[in-house]
């Protein structure tokens, strides 16, 4: 694998190279034996760090009836996932513009919902633009438009005042020239069209710490059985571990954004109408769980991770949700949380 870009990577002589990776990476997720995977199969290869890599396999799953967008509803956000829906397919003769489509599962599921709306769906992996381009064609009757496009996000230009919607799931924070595209993105969108991004935001060092002094017990029931000894220091590090972005993905994009912070950038350009943090604990302790254990123990921890940033124990989730309107007069940034709206 080619040696992990930094935010200066674009100026670089492996620019060509990182972004081949990052496509092959990519194109590798979307592809599978089969276009569709039987239940059974899909009980077997469902782990928790296996749901992109399911649904990428799958775009045409039913997001409404699977088992596997059941788990991903407690996972990810039953709440989260339909206001991205509400706010793309609403309305009609709507244009939306999905950046980093992947395989196209989100767009399939807007135009599902809303045959009037015609969707530009853009991904620089080839192989799962194919994937998805595939499905739709074989099942595009009812459904609203989707023009799939290869591109790269860090060079892409719009066209001004185009879109309805712009929708991004979990590309933002591989884009290395992040101010340019968003400025891109203001220009593309029509007055009063919205942005809505569903990203990876990390967790901050405060958090980290909290979280270590609140998973200590476990840790410590945990490292009794393998018969080794754990302190406060030692459980900093494990969660350290736990929640490092190197390990989540093996894409040479994925830590391009660690140690900043991605509202600020989207504030700069639009006004940000809705902020929601989620998915603290439930993304380190069941990085690797078994099908059972996440059955078990998602939707427990979902409801302490919502109970510990409603009172103000962690600040901030792993992940959050914006929802930010372009306005041509100059604001003032406000941060609702989207429960309260």
């Amino acid at each position: 694998m080619n040696k992990p870009a930094t935010k200066d990577s674009f100026y670089s002589k492996n620019y060509k190279k990182q972004l081949a990776e990052e496509a092959r990476f990519w194109g590798q997720i979307s592809k599978s034996k089969r276009d569709k995977l039987p239940k059974k199969a899909l009980k077997n290869i469902l782990r928790f760090m296996g749901i992109y890599s399911s649904v990428e396999e799958n775009p045409g799953v039913d997001y409404r009836n699977e088992m596997l967008f059941n788990t991903i509803n407690v996972i990810w956000g039953r709440k989260e996932l339909e206001t991205i829906f509400k706010i793309a397919s609403s309305g009609s003769k709507k244009r939306v513009l999905e950046l980093g489509c992947g395989s196209g599962w989100l767009s399939i599921e807007i135009a599902r919902r809303n045959k009037n709306v015609e969707i530009d769906a853009i991904d620089i992996a080839k192989d799962s633009i194919t994937k998805g381009k595939k499905f739709y064609l074989q099942h595009q009757k009812d459904s609203g438009k989707i023009n799939f496009v290869v591109e790269d996000l860090n060079r892409v230009i719009l066209k001004r005042s185009t879109y309805d919607v712009v929708v991004v799931f979990g590309a933002l924070h591989h884009v290395l020239r992040l101010e340019r595209l968003l400025k891109e993105i203001k220009k593309s969108l029509k007055p009063g069209g919205y942005l809505v991004a569903y990203e990876d935001n990390g967790l901050c060092k405060r958090d980290r710490d909290r979280l270590a002094i609140i998973l200590y017990p476990l840790l410590l029931f945990k490292n009794i059985i393998i018969k080794k000894s754990i302190g406060i220091k030692s459980a900093k590090k494990e969660v350290e571990r736990m929640y490092e972005w190197s390990e989540i993905r093996k894409s040479p994009f994925e830590g391009v954004m660690k140690g900043h912070n991605i509202v600020e950038p989207i504030s700069k350009n639009l006004e940000i109408k809705r902020i929601r943090y989620l998915r603290c604990m439930i993304d380190g302790l069941l990085r690797n769980a078994s099908m059972p254990v996440l059955r078990l123990f998602s939707n427990p921890l979902k409801i302490l991770d919502e109970l510990f940033l409603s009172i103000g124990v962690l600040s901030e989730g792993r992940t959050i949700l914006i929802v930010a309107r372009k306005n041509e007069k100059r604001f003032i940034e406000k941060r609702t949380p989207l429960h309260k709206i």
